[in-house]
């Protein structure tokens, strides 16, 4: 069957991703319960599969409370707990749970203008039902918030690496920042219910990503060149092919987030995604050189021509939480294509 296809791509993904990676990083989850919010999502999506592999290959035996607006996926294996509805409405976690990773949340620009006070509300007072619902929490151990690099504000001129200390904020005057100013404000809501209740907290910055389940319809440069590529072509770039971004699989990902959640100092922020950039262009030529055959590539001057570059300063995930990418950008392009052809799912 199909399904048992893709399953088995994952799980060979999740298995190079322990030949690489100690899996002693992350014994302080064995035997406990791990909730996440957002859990149908990128992220929430790979952290349930890196988990269950550890629980299926390295006797984890951690407990998954996945809370979703859908029924996430796997609901139905063992040691995975379903919970659904609005974040916003969550009152009670089971009493079980010992980490907490609040992920919930649409990175769909097209989401954030065409609806940008629920996209406030869901970040302000979906994270604050979170974050009260964990003050009764008997034994927590760890909340990680998952932030963005979208925080530091400079996404509009080339600003070299952000770094974790950086002072500056997007820009108020326009729809399209709401999103950054919404986490930017969770961030704060993290900080208060720490100094308040005493939770221990952590939060992470992620960057930007490709991997198995992303949607290739999300308005991002590297899923519409996959996109396209799939298609026969164009590779169509709009906006400025000097823009620089850099790329991190889905199983760093959530490596990383989880070697955060057990690992990072509380009160500490952590940016996540690949130290290495590259240009908007030289990432459409990878992908075109990932194809069977070489797919043409169009720039399309409708797009806004000025300068946004989104580059982390990786170092204090590197050298605090010994951290590293284990998937370099040619890889994972070509992972990526392979997933989207087994499941044939490309469209223009």
């Amino acid at each position: 069957m199909k399904s048992d296809i893709l399953n088995e791509f994952i799980t060979a993904d999740c298995q190079a991703l322990l030949e690489r990676c100690a899996p002693e990083d992350l014994a302080k989850l064995r035997n406990s319960s791990l909730l996440i919010t957002g859990a149908g999502g990128f992220l929430g999506s790979w952290l349930t599969r890196v988990v269950l592999f550890l629980n299926e290959n390295f006797s984890y035996n951690t407990e998954l409370v996945l809370h979703s607006k859908k029924t996430p996926h796997l609901a139905d294996k063992k040691n995975v707990v379903s919970l659904r509805g609005d974040i916003r409405n969550l009152l009670e976690m089971p009493a079980s749970v010992q980490w907490v990773i609040h992920a919930a949340s649409s990175p769909d620009a097209r989401t954030h203008i065409s609806d940008p006070i629920n996209t406030l509300e869901v970040l302000g007072n979906g994270t604050n039902a979170v974050l009260s619902a964990t003050t009764r929490l008997p034994a927590l151990k760890k909340f990680l918030y998952v932030s963005s690099g979208l925080v530091y504000g400079a996404e509009n001129t080339p600003a070299g690496r952000a770094k974790e200390n950086a002072v500056g904020g997007p820009a108020l005057n326009t729809v399209s920042s709401v999103y950054a100013e919404g986490k930017r404000f969770a961030e704060s809501l993290v900080t208060a219910y720490r100094s308040l209740y005493k939770i221990p907290t952590t939060v992470v910055r992620p960057f930007t990503f490709l991997g198995p389940f992303q949607n290739l319809e999300k308005p991002w440069a590297m899923n519409n060149f996959i996109r396209d590529a799939l298609v026969g072509g164009p590779i169509r770039i709009f906006g400025n092919p000097e823009n620089l971004r850099t790329f991190m699989y889905g199983t760093d990902f959530a490596w990383w987030t989880l070697k955060a959640l057990t690992n990072g100092a509380t009160g500490s922020s952590y940016n996540i995604g690949a130290a290495k950039p590259f240009s908007i262009l030289e990432t459409a030529k990878r992908v075109s050189s990932a194809m069977t055959a070489p797919v043409q590539i169009e720039l399309c001057p409708s797009g806004n021509p000025l300068r946004s570059d989104l580059v982390p300063d990786v170092t204090q995930a590197e050298t605090m939480l010994n951290l590293k990418t284990t998937v370099e950008l040619d890889q994972a392009i070509q992972r990526t294509i392979a997933w989207h052809k087994l499941q044939g799912t490309a469209t223009r």
